[in-house]
């Protein structure tokens, strides 16, 4: 599943897009039916739900078919004044995946 919300001064404003139903092997382009604006200092935040239940070892992100990556990608206009708009996930969000995943055994790996 992947959804688009976006917030405009903290309040949650129709959802851009979303796809429960998402499948990597049926990707597309969706064109959407009204314009929607996005005025500087609104939020836009993507979120994906995966499925790995059926897997014995953590799934990673990554590239690959198999690992989970979670991407949308904007067309705008008029052209906006800034090359690429990145975004990564918060430390504290980090913090709280990478605790549980030390707890249930996942994840035994230290840097030297």
């Amino acid at each position: 599943a992947l959804w688009v919300e976006h917030y405009r001064n903290k309040t949650k404003l129709p959802n851009i897009d979303q796809n429960f139903h998402y499948d990597f092997n049926f990707q597309e382009t969706v064109l959407l039916r009204n314009e929607v604006k996005i005025l500087p200092g609104d939020d836009i935040q993507v979120y994906c739900r995966y499925d790995t239940s059926d897997r014995t070892a953590v799934t990673v992100g990554g590239e690959g078919t198999s690992d989970e990556m979670c991407l949308a990608f904007f067309v705008v206009y008029p052209k906006p004044d800034i090359a690429v708009c990145l975004s990564r996930i918060s430390d504290g969000a980090f913090l709280k995946f990478i605790t549980s995943a030390i707890i249930a055994g996942y994840y035994t790996n230290t840097v030297n």
